[in-house]
């Protein structure tokens, strides 16, 4: 069953991804990262900060704009 929370958690997601929906479907590399981030947001296991490491232009930026939206 669903909690409470965690519907709120996926509204929010919903949200920011229909309004950004370049982040992840068009990084399909990222998502396993995205996935990541999403379960740890949604188990409360969010460090106090996130180090985001990689190469120029693959979209890692995009993506930690994106999960940076869906955190406000």
């Amino acid at each position: 069953m669903v909690s409470a929370d965690q519907k709120t958690a996926l509204g929010d997601e919903q949200k920011v991804l229909s309004a950004h929906p370049e982040t992840v479907a068009h990084t399909p590399w990222l998502q396993e990262s995205w996935a990541g981030l999403l379960a740890r947001r949604q188990g409360g296991r969010l460090g106090h900060g996130l180090l985001f490491q990689g190469r120029l232009s693959l979209g890692l930026t995009e993506l930690v704009d994106t999960f940076a939206r869906l955190l406000l």
